[in-house]
């Protein structure tokens, strides 16, 4: 039900004033009697607030699967896009038995392979990612010294959310993103729109590729996505580029 309301944006509905049933029911295209049951279910969640018989509002929780909240999680429930695609859970009882990712079978091709061929799911990741990477960017700012650092690489930095928390806080710092083309060409858009592009060097390339000389690599988000030996091998290379 979560995941529907996220999907069809009711919430979305719900914060721009639509709160009566009929309303909502014409704003997603739905049917007044499945939307009812749906929005009173929700109710019943603590996602909305029953305040008539068919009149509705939004509760905190509710408020986190809006698109425009700060602390958004929405894309992460939409069952149209990215990794919360519905035919990917149903698929998760043949990746637990053989070990292969489902995405692939699905969709034939890899998440990251989708990511890079369709636009609109990448810039839906990258905004999604983006909410992840601002408040561990802050942290690593204000928590590490970077007095004595001069190069950092953010591999899959994604649009550079993390990049331009170390950049704008360490003037001294410059920096290198390396990640996919369509994650590269939002990071030079992105730093460009915040003026660190001068300072920044954006790589389209793997991580397992020979990664750029730096002072500092930071991984972030990257190596809960792969298997044991291959985290190896992307530590090792990390190592490898470190110690030149």
């Amino acid at each position: 039900a979560i995941r529907a309301a996220a999907t069809l944006r009711i919430p979305d509905a719900v914060a721009d004033g639509v709160t009566e049933t009929a309303d909502i029911a014409r704003r997603i295209h739905g049917t007044e009697a499945a939307t009812r049951a749906l929005l009173h279910y929700l109710a019943g969640q603590g996602v909305l607030a029953a305040t008539g018989t068919d009149q509705f509002e939004l509760t905190d929780v509710g408020r986190l699967l809006c698109s425009d909240d700060a602390g958004s999680q929405r894309a992460v429930y939409d069952l149209e896009q990215g990794r919360a695609r519905a035919e990917v859970f149903w698929r998760l009882p043949d990746s637990i038995r053989t070990g292969h990712a489902a995405y692939p079978e699905v969709y034939g091709r890899t998440f990251w392979e989708d990511l890079a061929a369709d636009r609109e799911l990448g810039s839906t990741w990258a905004a999604m990612f983006a909410q992840h990477a601002e408040p561990l960017g802050h942290d690593l700012a204000t928590l590490y010294d970077w007095s004595e650092r001069h190069q950092v690489a953010d591999l899959g930095g994604g649009k550079g959310v993390i990049m331009a928390a170390l950049l704008e806080a360490h003037p001294h710092l410059r920096g290198t993103i390396l990640d996919l083309e369509g994650m590269a060409a939002m990071a030079r858009e992105f730093l460009g729109e915040r003026n660190l592009i001068g300072r920044t060097d954006v790589r389209t390339g793997s991580f397992f590729d020979p990664l750029p000389d730096a002072d500092v690599y930071v991984l972030s988000w990257i190596l809960h996505d792969w298997p044991d030996d291959k985290s190896v091998d992307i530590l090792a290379n990390c190592a490898g580029a470190a110690s030149h």
